[in-house]
């Protein structure tokens, strides 16, 4: 048997014609037909006039042999014009109306009749084409492509019938899809892998042989590229017709024992299951087994990571569409007025890309739940203004006047408040004053008293005091909290008692939407409630301040947050006056308060063997001392000592003397949980803060980064973009240091570049290095956001200023990274860092 391939194709059209040029692999495809055992006698058919490629087809069928193998292949566009199929050429053109002429075309009906008239028995016709109904096609509606002149007698839904068998002859058709395709130009699309070159790498490689008996037939070479291109883009759907008698034909063979394919195989076999960095295109789980397996196939590490890298080539691909998809979303999202307008474009986005709403579905629902957020949001400020309106109220009269009250009424109509929101706010704000009252009393008392020969030398501030006037007294809010205080005294005994919170537990909005988890996408984990202890008294809580932050840094560049205790009750305390350079050590310290205050001035100058001291020093003195376990915690885990940190934070938990505490101790052992990659409980514990305290900007920003790592998907992004907002949001409300917003915006400013929503990337980079101009890390992901933007200039600066921090702090490997990335870019390389890690 003599084995023949003809490849026929045009790379460019006549202008008038109005066609993108087109590179679809054919020489690719020639090549490796040439490289086959045995190899094919391949013609090369490229830009050729109509005229002349119609001898050279008719030729080369006439010329064969009964029992010889003949493959046509046919790229480029294709028309389908009253049920007539033909094949553009390099010299075809259109008339003044724009409708192209039939004679400068290839007709399907020219090749049926040349191959019904070929002695070659076994013919197989490849088309990687793209189909039009008419050449300025507008319609978005897709519509099936008539293959019955290339069959013959054979109809298109017989498929795998026998009766092209009637001339003698064994006709197979393998097309890449059977609909016409339209791509507007508003949705020009990157040039990604088809058909023919799966093809051509099932071929080659040998990929496509998989049942391993060192043969690859028709049908497998079919069977590998169709796989592959559902993969790539779900909406294609490679078809093959004709007779089944030529299927089993080998077109190549391999020695059976061929371990590069082995490895190819593996590689399929586990990426349905394991992690996959899609944007490397590697498998991230089972990396020690599989470097064991390219030991055992005796492969080198470039042959073993080409392999990977073609093998999880169509999953990149897919993500490439999805990535172009969602870019292309936003901006309709911005350009279309009515929601039918939306739905069509849609629809013909989701053509152009072979792309299915089952898997669009997550995209398509985003600018929806960012509608929604924005809702409940706006609604929340609403509430927290009506809140300012009620203590104004207060302020003025106690008992609220009427007409204070009609004005209340008002201005909440006006802001669209329900009345169950209102009654909880104005209770919450009463109980808040009535707390207050009470803690007056408490605060009368010392913890820990100091002898009066004791004098206090020097006070701790954490924050400075708004004015260092002191207002004078409210006559109506002295008069309120003389009532509310009557009234406690009156209920005593008849009550439970209430927690007490400024706003809601739950956030509220004026509509509930509920949006439905689509398939293959896990739910994110309810909030858990809060651990259950033995019932224990509780004084009265302390405002605490988030102090030292640690930065450490996620992969995808989230940085985590870790909050420090300060006891204001301790401003009284005094440590002995000591002489520049001395110290005092912490055993000789008698007092637990003072072994903490010494134990947070070690901390704050990094010296941490000595805070370890204090603390421990501390616990000594009190073994409840619920602050010292917290810091103590938080020195070990800034020496990396994750399972002592872990310990402490459980033990703080375990004491829990008020819910502030216990927050922090949760939120700090989530981000501990994070580090020694234990994900699901870095999740829980965040979710346990956040289900009692929605706004702790730490805990959802630990929340954001744990979610992200272990479910990274779009719907994961924009659900962290929501946290990181809020975390935003809540840092401004509670006055919290800048560092805890930067590191807010520069974790949103990196999902948002995972979104590819690249504007919204490098506002929030450039408002985290405005918040914190030494914070190395966010000039690092400017720098990655504008290498993505194309601003060379820009991303060099910023990486240079990201090296200069990097190396001030001296942190070498972040300053070798940034150094690296710059030297990447001067050379006109593309920037594939992922952002600090």
């Amino acid at each position: 048997m003599n084995k023949v391939a003809l490849l026929v194709g045009a790379s460019h059209y006549q202008t008038d014609l109005g066609l993108d040029d087109l590179d679809q692999g054919l020489t690719d495809f020639h090549a490796a037909l040439q490289q086959t055992n045995p190899p094919f006698e391949s013609f090369l058919l490229y830009n050729l006039p109509r005229l002349d490629l119609q001898e050279q087809v008719e030729a080369l069928f006439r010329k064969r042999q009964p029992d010889d193998l003949v493959i046509l292949v046919l790229t480029g566009y294709a028309l389908e014009d009253n049920g007539n199929l033909y094949f553009l050429q390099t010299d075809s053109h259109a008339d003044g109306s724009g409708k192209v002429w039939i004679n400068s075309m290839l007709s399907a009906a020219f090749l049926r009749e040349v191959m019904d008239s070929s002695p070659a028995r076994y013919q197989l016709v490849i088309l990687d084409c793209i189909f039009r109904r008419h050449l300025r096609h507008t319609t978005s509606v897709e519509q099936p492509v008539n293959f019955q002149q290339l069959l013959g007698t054979l109809e298109p839904q017989d498929r795998l019938g026998n009766a092209s068998r009637r001339r003698g002859h064994d006709r197979i058709v393998l097309t890449a899809h059977t609909l016409t395709h339209h791509v507007p130009p508003a949705f020009q699309t990157p040039v990604l892998w088809g058909y023919l070159q799966y093809l051509t790498e099932g071929l080659r490689r040998g990929y496509a042989d998989t049942n391993r008996n060192g043969v690859i037939t028709i049908k497998e070479l079919h069977s590998y590229a169709q796989r592959k291109l559902r993969q790539a883009a779900p909406s294609l759907e490679p078809v093959m017709m004709g007779t089944s008698a030529a299927l089993d034909i080998p077109l190549t063979r391999f020695p059976t024992a061929r371990s590069a394919v082995q490895y190819a195989h593996l590689i399929e076999r586990m990426q349905s299951q394991a992690e996959i960095d899609h944007e490397n295109r590697r498998v991230l789980t089972g990396r020690v087994f599989l470097d064991d397996m390219q030991r055992i196939f005796e492969l080198s590490s470039q042959q073993a990571e080409q392999i990977e890298f073609d093998i999880l080539r169509p999953l990149w691909e897919f993500w490439q569409r999805l990535r172009i998809y969602s870019y292309h979303l936003s901006n309709l999202a911005a350009q279309t007025e009515t929601l039918e307008g939306m739905e069509q474009a849609t629809k013909t986005l989701q053509q152009a890309l072979y792309l299915t709403e089952r898997h669009t579905a997550v995209i398509d629902v985003a600018p929806f739940v960012e509608e929604e957020q924005q809702k409940r949001e706006t609604y929340q400020e609403n509430l927290a203004r009506y809140e300012q309106a009620f203590l104004a109220a207060l302020l003025r009269q106690y008992p609220i006047s009427e007409s204070d009250r009609e004005g209340l009424n008002q201005l909440q109509a006006i802001l669209g408040l329900r009345n169950d929101d209102v009654e909880i706010a104005e209770r919450n704000i009463l109980s808040r004053i009535q707390q207050l009252a009470q803690g007056r009393a408490d605060d009368d008392v010392p913890i820990d008293p100091i002898p009066p020969e004791e004098v206090p030398i020097e006070t701790v501030q954490v924050q400075p005091p708004a004015s260092e006037t002191v207002p004078p007294a409210n006559p109506n809010l002295e008069r309120m909290l003389e009532h509310l205080e009557r009234t406690a005294l009156q209920n005593e005994g008849t009550t439970q008692n209430v927690v007490i919170q400024m706003t809601p537990e739950t956030p509220v909005a004026p509509e509930t939407t509920v949006i439905q988890t689509p398939p293959g996408v896990e739910p994110e984990p309810e909030p858990i409630p809060p651990i259950e202890r033995t019932p224990r008294h509780r004084p009265p809580d302390r405002p605490f301040v988030v102090d030292w932050l640690l930065p450490l840094l996620l992969i995808a560049g989230i940085a985590g947050t870790l909050a420090a205790v300060l006891l204001p009750n301790l401003q009284s305390l005094r440590l002995p006056q000591l002489p520049q350079g001395s110290s005092v050590a912490a055993n000789q310290i008698n007092n637990p308060n003072e072994a903490f205050r010494l134990g947070l001035q070690k901390t704050s100058t990094n010296e941490y063997t000595d805070a370890i001291a204090a603390y421990n020093r501390a616990i000594q003195l009190n073994p409840e001392f619920t602050e010292a376990y917290i810091n103590r915690g938080y020195v070990h885990h800034q020496l990396g000592d994750l399972p002592n940190a872990i310990a402490d934070y459980d033990r703080a938990i375990q004491l829990g003397a008020n819910t502030a505490q216990e927050d922090i101790a949760l939120s700090n052992r989530s981000h501990a949980y994070f580090d020694q990659g234990n994900y699901t409980q870095a999740l829980t514990d965040a979710n346990t803060v956040i289900a009692r305290n929605p706004t702790m900007p730490e805990a959802l920003i630990n929340r954001a980064n744990a979610q992200v790592k272990l479910t990274p998907s779009t719907q994961t992004y924009t659900a962290a973009i929501a946290d990181y907002t809020k975390a935003i949001n809540s840092a401004a409300e509670r006055s919290l240091p800048q560092e805890v917003a930067a590191r807010a915006h520069t974790n949103r400013g990196n999902a948002y570049l995972l979104l590819n929503q690249i504007e919204r990337a490098l506002a929030d980079q450039n408002q985290a290095v405005q918040l914190a101009p030494n914070y190395a890390d966010a000039h690092f992901n400017l720098g990655l956001a504008n290498a993505k933007k194309g601003d060379t200039t820009a991303a060099i600066n910023n990486l240079t200023r990201a090296a200069e921090l990097y190396g001030q702090q001296r942190n070498t490997a972040m300053q070798q990274r940034a150094e690296a990335e710059i030297n990447k870019l001067r050379q006109g390389q593309p920037s594939t860092a992922l952002p600090p890690s």
